[in-house]
């Protein structure tokens, strides 16, 4: 469903009239424009702020039988747009940041708004004027169904820069989960005073609150390793009173 809006996202799919923008990609409904909305992902939009209008004119033509459309804005930038067939649509789901990421760097030079990099982002309509300047926003190339000859290419190269954030990301992980096991490990759960300072001590939940995770942690094995069923439950109970869930203290109550 295509779909054009104001700058504060109101949704017209029909009669949009003076309506500066419309959104990249068709969305399924008009219910909101975000990315989890959207029916396609398969159209990319590139915006060079950094260049003069005269340079950017000038790759866009270079790029001519590459971009399916071109809009200059009103003010300093085009906005062009590359689209590619819909039989790629799952990969550019999935990887559609990555796939911008490759474009950008192969036909613009790598000088685009890193802020176009999402399926739901909003470009300039052709033909409309330009409310905070009274000029029009002219379309300058409309070439509909001209789709990317190169994008199993493309996408290839995406794959391999996707992969690579993929295996950071698990890096990241891995290490943070490490951290905390250290923290853990540091603790000697054969001392009783352990839980008796974490019962009579104020260790509400907080994200990232280490302090209370390790001594929660602490206390519930200690009373683990001697089987002391009652302090236990009593461990328990305050740490739901302090925001801990069901789940999370089982997690700690099953250890390394």
């Amino acid at each position: 469903m295509k779909a054009f809006c104001d700058k504060m996202g109101t949704l017209h799919e029909y009669n949009f009239g003076g309506l500066e923008y419309e959104v990249l990609n068709e969305l399924k409904d008009l219910s909101n424009r975000s990315d989890a909305n959207c029916l396609y992902h398969t159209r990319f939009l590139f915006e060079d702020d950094t260049s003069d209008l005269q340079t950017q004119c000038k790759v866009a033509e270079s790029l001519k039988n590459d971009l399916v459309r071109v809009v200059y804005s009103g003010s300093k930038s085009l906005h062009c747009i590359v689209e590619f067939d819909r039989k790629y649509e799952s990969m550019c789901k999935e990887m559609y940041k990555e796939i911008w990421q490759v474009l950008n760097d192969e036909l613009f030079g790598g000088k685009c708004d890193s802020q176009c990099t999402n399926p739901s982002r909003l470009t300039r309509a052709g033909g409309v004027t330009r409310h905070n300047n009274g000029k029009t926003q002219t379309l300058i190339l409309d070439k509909p169904g001209n789709l990317f000859s190169r994008a199993s290419e493309v996408i290839s190269k995406a794959k391999t820069i996707y992969l690579l954030h993929k295996t950071k990301s698990l890096v990241q992980a891995t290490q943070t989960q490490n951290k905390a096991q250290n923290y853990y490990n540091q603790v000697d759960t054969s001392k009783w005073d352990i839980v008796k300072r974490y019962l009579e001590t104020p260790f509400p939940r907080q994200s990232g609150n280490g302090v209370s995770n390790i001594w929660l942690y602490a206390a519930l094995q200690t009373t683990k390793k001697y089987n002391d069923l009652q302090t236990q439950l009593k461990v328990i109970a305050k740490a739901k009173s302090e925001g801990w869930t069901d789940k999370e203290i089982e997690h700690k109550l099953k250890g390394k």
